[in-house]
């Protein structure tokens, strides 16, 4: 009698679980009928685009001052954007080269945190270029310039990366290294060993995957696929 209880109750249980299940794929069906890829997630990447991209922030305010909408080309202010990253990036490859003061840990997470901001924005904009299409092409070759600017940018900001952290000792080694990682998976130089080593390969990973994931981009966009 124990034992006919126990599987009764077993059976119920079962059923109970079979029918969450039941009720959780049925609504999984009717919510996303086109699956998640097609509307849901280019939605999402769009929302954390506009919360977190700093190129957007500034042009919308750039769009309200002059009174264009969203529609119009603005393509002028990509590009400036772009400009004022790298020489921006260069300033801080020079003054951190320059500087042998040898700051802490908090320090140093603050300032990889503003350092690695712009390429992880580029990771985003890639995503939604990707997922998110907005009109049309301007021109290929133009969006092939910009992609390649991208990936300039990409090397200079994770140069200031490795610099900051005592990987390298100076702008050569740690652009050329940068490129390497950049292009190749994985540096040549050997860099210095220092208290922030087990950091290297965080931020390697990070750079070989935005590195290559722009790669692919360029290589779809230069073949009219995206």
């Amino acid at each position: 009698m124990v034992g006919l209880k126990g599987l009764l109750k077993q059976f119920s249980s079962i059923s109970y679980y079979s029918s969450h299940l039941s009720n959780c794929l049925d609504r999984l069906n009717k919510k996303y009928p086109d699956g998640i890829y097609k509307k849901e997630f280019p939605r999402r990447v769009k929302f954390f685009y506009e919360k977190l991209s700093l190129h957007g922030y500034i042009e919308k305010r750039v769009r309200e001052i002059l009174s264009i909408e969203q529609n119009e080309r603005l393509e002028w202010f990509s590009e400036l954007y772009q400009l004022i990253s790298i020489l921006i990036g260069l300033a801080l490859l020079i003054i951190i080269s320059l500087t042998s003061y040898e700051y802490n840990y908090w320090v140093i997470f603050v300032m990889l945190s503003l350092i690695l901001y712009r390429p992880l924005e580029i990771f985003l904009f890639l995503i939604k270029w990707v997922f998110v299409p907005e009109g049309g092409l301007v021109s290929y070759r133009r969006s092939l310039a910009t992609f390649l600017v991208n990936f300039i940018e990409v090397i200079i900001y994770f140069s200031i990366a490795y610099l900051s952290c005592g990987f390298y000792n100076t702008i050569k080694l740690t652009l050329y290294s940068s490129m390497r990682i950049a292009v190749t998976i994985g540096p040549e130089v050997e860099q210095n060993c220092s208290s922030l080593s087990w950091l290297f390969p965080i931020l390697v990973m990070i750079q070989i995957v935005i590195s290559y994931f722009l790669i692919v981009v360029v290589i779809a966009n230069a073949a009219g696929a995206v």
